[in-house]
């Protein structure tokens, strides 16, 4: 891919393929298009489209239970986000390792009332152990790479909104800063049962 033409959607979800993260549930929508492009376009990526926002999310937390590895649920802004919130309750009480990446409405109409737009960060600080907006794409992999630390080592969810503008903006990543990419983590626990393990 050419570094004039990488978006900060093409990074993130580099990123995650980094990380050995491949799985990922969602409902696409005008405000997460751009992700799911990315999604389509990487060859390591296996988007698994579910007919409503909360099957993502609990099909994200059953996927960590039953493997020990992360899945990521993706939905658009407003209501799509906040359909998310019983399948990551889900995996908040039983201490599953989730990532939500969730579309979000352009920058500049965040906090006016735009239409389908709420404080999804406040929306979601009672479900996570890390939640944040990309408001400035150089800091896309350091949020990304900050919410999934905290999702493996706390042990539950992270989410991160992406607003619609950021998702599009070309970044070249070799000068973004990230925390330490933990590859082919397990962390399934000691109890689990062994006919489940893999």
């Amino acid at each position: 891919m050419e570094k004039s033409k990488t978006t900060v959607s093409d990074v993130l979800i580099n990123e995650l393929s980094q990380w050995d993260i491949t799985l990922v549930f969602g409902l696409p929508g005008t405000s997460s298009l751009s992700l799911v492009e990315a999604l389509r376009t990487n060859p390591r990526m296996q988007y698994i489209v579910v007919r409503h926002e909360e099957n993502a999310a609990m099909a994200a937390s059953a996927y960590h239970k039953l493997t020990g590895k992360i899945a990521v649920c993706l939905t658009i802004a407003g209501p799509g986000a906040s359909n998310l919130a019983t399948g990551l309750y889900d995996a908040k009480e039983d201490s599953a390792s989730v990532l939500s990446i969730n579309g979000q409405v352009t920058g500049q109409y965040i906090g006016h009332g735009n239409f389908q737009e709420i404080d999804q960060d406040a929306f979601f600080k009672p479900i996570t152990v890390y939640n944040n907006t990309i408001y400035d794409k150089t800091q896309s992999l350091r949020i990304l790479t900050q919410a999934l630390r905290h999702a493996i080592v706390q042990r539950g969810v992270a989410q991160i909104s992406v607003p619609n503008d950021v998702q599009k903006a070309l970044l070249d990543a070799e000068g973004c800063e990230r925390e330490t990419c933990v590859k082919n983590f397990n962390i399934i626990p000691d109890n689990f049962p062994t006919a489940f393990r893999g």
